[in-house]
């Protein structure tokens, strides 16, 4: 698995997560290899931090197009300035829903 890690600044908490629920997650349910995301705010900073998961890095990759689109839409519709953009390789990960009682 891969992770995508994009950081942003001067987007509202409640602007992104408007965008984020109307458009980032249904466009990227259609993607095919993506595996989930998480979206962070810190509201008194202003900043952003988004966490894609795709099935690997060729998936990732294919997607590369439509993430630029998508966060050129979100920096006009929410003032967002995006930082970074980088990759890594998941190499272990807990899911707190799967771990016993």
């Amino acid at each position: 698995m891969v992770a995508r890690v994009t950081t942003s600044q001067r987007s509202p908490a409640d602007e992104a997560k408007l965008f984020i629920d109307e458009y980032a997650i249904p466009s990227l349910q259609k993607i095919d290899g993506f595996r989930g995301a998480f979206f962070l705010a810190d509201r008194e900073q202003g900043t952003g931090i988004s966490i894609t998961l795709w099935e690997d890095a060729a998936a990732a990759e294919a997607s590369d197009h439509a993430s630029t689109a998508r966060r050129g839409l979100a920096a006009r519709m929410t003032g967002a300035i995006f930082e970074s953009v980088d990759t890594y390789e998941v190499i272990a990960q807990a899911d707190p829903l799967l771990a016993p009682a």
